[in-house]
């Protein structure tokens, strides 16, 4: 399910305008619930794609202040400081081309690894990156990860909990 047109609206509505996420938006599917395992109308998808997408969009922006904004502060954490943080964002030299491959929730045991968060997701992205430092985990060229999103509760926003090279 490539949304490419409408994602690159955002990104570039976003980089230009906003850190709000606004632009991208998604069909509701059926499917089941992590929890239950049952079908369950997911209503919150486009709101999980949206921060996926304003997070890539300060990306591409060379904006790290936004950036951070959209993760969650456990993630965040895992860089040992905001210098490091910014770093790892001044090291994309551009960022273009970001799909949304595909969305699911995720899976029980992987939404136990993310205690106080509910109705997660897992966002596949796929994107072109330039490195000003190719690295042995990211390189120049055709990228893909795998963004896990949730929230608190129903009135919290989206953060990213997680983004990986693998599902």
């Amino acid at each position: 399910m490539h949304r490419t047109g409408a994602i690159l609206f955002a990104i570039l509505a976003l980089a230009g305008c906003s850190s709000q996420p606004s632009g991208a938006t998604a069909a509701s599917t059926s499917t089941p619930s992590p929890q239950s395992g049952t079908p369950s109308q997911s209503t919150s998808a486009p709101a999980a794609e949206a921060t996926v997408v304003a997070y890539y969009a300060a990306i591409a922006a060379h904006d790290p202040v936004t950036a951070r904004t959209h993760l969650a502060p456990e993630y965040y954490k895992l860089y040992p400081s905001p210098a490091a943080y910014q770093a790892v964002i001044a090291n994309y030299l551009s960022l273009t081309k970001v799909n949304l491959d595909s969305e699911r929730p995720v899976a029980a045991q992987t939404a136990a690894q993310h205690p106080g968060y509910s109705d997660l997701h897992e966002l596949l992205v796929s994107y072109d990156a330039v490195l000003r430092t190719p690295s042995a985990n990211e390189t120049t060229g055709p990228m893909a990860r795998f963004v896990i999103v949730g929230r608190r509760g129903p009135a919290s926003p989206w953060l990213i909990l997680d983004i990986a090279s693998g599902p």
